[in-house]
């Protein structure tokens, strides 16, 4: 049975293997749009200015666009990462299993399990993946959270509910939506549903934040439950992200060269960092208007030299050349801490840095880096990192297996 917008592949229907298919649409449909007119991602199309091939009105069944005429290239969003390896089947299980090991451990629940046909396409950008993920019938996906990544979701067809305790949201055509670590939710999504969605470490992001404020401290951001237009705050970020889509599909692109996707994946996360709202906007918006000044720098300097030292306040100051209360309000207003907050987080990270190394004990990490009492360190390194210090020194190198083969 096939569902709206979907194209069916062959599969062997009695072992419900995987198929597949080595199958790359021509990309220069994509480039060719994007060198002759404007692409924007609008309400689950793809909405064309300027020349190029003129887009068609379709009606799309189980979109509602409120009585407006959708404009539809079904060539473009048809090659929309169609050249990324994918991966097929038809089996509820092996699809839970599959994106299980991708992404989380998960429930997941099919409305009619013989109408199933997922699809998931794949490129990776350094650390970042983007994901072009369908399931061909209405499901519920159900998780406990995100263990130390963020899902940058942008719905391309169909209707995508999430709900979470702080929130419920629907997520139509166009819409566009980041999901925090730690946050338990369920995902519905209806049979003609498809998204692209990025994964985004924890520890990517921070260090993002971290180069945008030129501030070498890793803060944790949560990004707010609100929904983005695709067609109005979130266009630019997702005309790159088409772009970067098109390069992974092409065997030749840019991306073949470490540096330049080491460079095209951090414009992507700092374009959501400007883009999507998050509690370290304003930080991130004053860093880009007027840069530290070098008393600033010059404490987060001696801290990370002496950190493990019985320091004061007049300490720092002294080292800096200036007044405490001069010190005091530039890290306020530069770095939104406190002398006394800024020692703690750089012993934070000094200490994170030697319970990954392999320390004996986080005893012996904690009174190293300056913490008198184990419970407040414990406390402050779980609130920063997201997990205690016991579980980062016992955490070992994590290998996801993958219980099926990927075609290319």
């Amino acid at each position: 049975m096939r569902s709206a917008g979907w194209r069916c592949y062959p599969q062997d229907a009695a072992t419900g293997h995987f198929a597949q298919s080595c199958q790359h649409s021509p990309i220069s449909t994509v480039l060719s749009v994007l060198g002759k007119g404007l692409c924007l991602v609008l309400g689950g199309c793809l909405r064309i200015s300027g020349k190029g091939p003129p887009a068609v009105s379709q009606d799309r069944p189980g979109h509602r666009g409120g009585g407006r005429t959708i404009e539809y290239a079904p060539t473009v969003l048809a090659d929309l990462g169609a050249g990324l390896p994918a991966v097929r089947t038809r089996d509820l299980a092996q699809a839970r299993a599959y994106l299980g090991g991708l992404f989380t451990g998960h429930d997941l629940i099919a409305a009619e399990p013989a109408d199933m046909h997922f699809e998931h396409r794949h490129g990776a950008l350094g650390d970042v993946s983007l994901n072009l993920v369908g399931y061909g019938t209405d499901v519920e996906v159900a998780t406990s959270g995100l263990p130390d990544f963020y899902l940058c979701q942008a719905t391309l067809a169909g209707d995508v509910r999430v709900q979470a305790r702080a929130f419920d949201v629907r997520l139509p055509p166009g819409a566009v939506f980041v999901m925090n670590p730690g946050v338990p939710f369920r995902k519905s999504w209806t049979r003609d549903s498809r998204q692209l969605i990025l994964k985004l470490p924890r520890r990517s992001v921070e260090e993002q934040l971290a180069r945008d404020t030129e501030d070498d401290r890793l803060r944790p951001v949560t990004f707010a439950p609100v929904i983005a237009d695709a067609a109005g705050e979130a266009r630019a970020l997702l005309r790159y992200v088409a772009a970067v889509c098109a390069d992974l599909s092409d065997p030749g692109g840019l991306v073949g060269d470490e540096k330049v996707a080491r460079a095209m994946e951090r414009t992507v996360l700092s374009g959501i960092l400007a883009t999507l709202r998050h509690d370290r906007h304003d930080d991130r918006s004053r860093a880009v208007q007027a840069p530290a000044p070098r008393y600033v720098r010059r404490a987060e300097d001696f801290l990370r030299v002496h950190y493990a030292e019985p320091i004061g306040l007049d300490d720092v100051a002294a080292a800096c050349g200036v007044s405490t209360r001069t010190l005091q309000e530039g890290l306020r207003q530069y770095r939104d801490t406190t002398p006394s907050g800024l020692l703690r987080e750089v012993r934070l990270d000094a200490a994170r840095a030697l319970l990954k190394a392999g320390a004996a004990s986080v005893t012996e990490v904690a009174f190293e880096v300056g913490f008198s009492h184990l419970s407040r360190f414990a406390r402050a390194y779980a609130a920063r990192f997201g997990e205690s210090p016991s579980r980062t020194l016992r955490r070992g190198p994590v290998a996801v297996g993958c219980p099926i083969g990927r075609s290319s």
